[in-house]
This record gives structure tokens, C-alpha cells and sequence, in this order.
């Protein structure tokens, strides 16, 4: 089993989701609909290649609507994977987020540590390869159990330390 963190910059709209009604329901961060991947999936056989402004603008909010499903969503557009699925459930999330009720930003190491821990956890789970998209800050290499590969991959623009 190998876990492939793909250590691209922080964003916050590329958090993958489950398709599971029960998690989405209960997960944080922003929904993707199982309908919407659908219809991205069966709209790209039809995306226009005129230069008129509606065939731009109807590109322009493909590639938008590519953008807010983030890599997880494109990959399962495209075929690569089966399921796209949170990698972390609700609790750890929450408590991880530097973003208090006040606005304030506050880091609690021991809670990502935690929140990291939960990542691994989830995505050794499954026997198959998971892959796991995050922002370049998280290492996870501190937990990942004997037996398995961790792959990172680096954007060729992100900042190296």
C-alpha cells in the first residue's frame, strides 16, 4: 500500500469530499455533489472550441467549476480513481482549524499532530493505494505505520525551505 501526498500549496477549496450522504452532512467543508461530477464528466464530450463569447465564457466556467472540485474531483472525472472521500473525519478538522470563532488565527501543534495522525489512520484503511492531496505544510511521514509507502510529490513552484 502506498499513501502519495501531494504537497501543493495551502488552498482551502481543495478539500476532497465523500459522496456518502451521511458524511456529507456531517463534514465541514464545502459539498461536491455526486451530480455535479456527473455532469462535468458528460459536458466535457461537449465543451465548445469556437472563439464567439459564449464558447469562452462556457470554457471559462468549465475550467471554474474544475478549480472549486479541486485535483480529487478531476481525477474521479477523469476515471484515475474510484471515490473521492474526506481525509480526516469532522472532530479532527475542527479542532486542527487555526481560525477561532473570534477570527483569530491560532496554531495548535498537538492538534494538527492529531489531525495528521487521522489522515493516515483513514487512508491505511483501505488495501488499495490512497491518494492524498494537502497543502506543502503538513508532513505526514512522522505516522505513517511499517509496511507503507509514502510517495511526496512537489509542485515545481512551491517555495522549498
Amino acid at each position: 500500500m502506498s499513501i502519495i501526498d501531494s504537497a501543493v500549496p495551502p488552498c482551502p477549496t481543495h478539500e476532497a469530499e465523500n459522496f456518502n450522504a451521511r458524511s456529507i452532512s456531517q463534514h465541514p467543508c464545502r459539498r461536491i455533489d455526486r451530480n455535479s461530477i456527473d455532469v462535468l464528466r458528460d459536458f466535457k464530450k461537449y465543451l465548445p472550441t469556437g472563439d464567439s463569447g459564449l464558447d469562452q465564457f462556457t470554457r471559462y466556467q468549465y475550467a471554474t467549476d474544475l478549480l472549486q472540485i479541486g485535483v480529487p474531483g478531476q481525477l474521479l472525472i477523469d476515471g484515475h480513481i474510484k471515490a473521492v472521500v474526506p481525509a480526516e473525519d469532522a472532530k479532527a478538522y475542527e479542532a486542527a482549524n487555526p481560525v477561532q470563532a473570534d477570527g483569530r488565527i491560532v496554531f495548535d501543534e498537538k492538534a494538527n499532530e492529531a489531525r495528521e495522525d487521522a489522515i493516515v489512520t483513514r487512508m491505511t484503511k483501505t488495501s488499495e493505494t490512497a491518494v492524498l492531496v494537502l497543502g506543502g505544510a503538513h508532513d505526514l511521514s512522522d505516522y505513517v505505520p511499517a509496511g507503507v509507502k509514502l510517495i511526496v510529490l512537489t509542485v515545481k513552484g512551491y517555495p522549498e525551505e
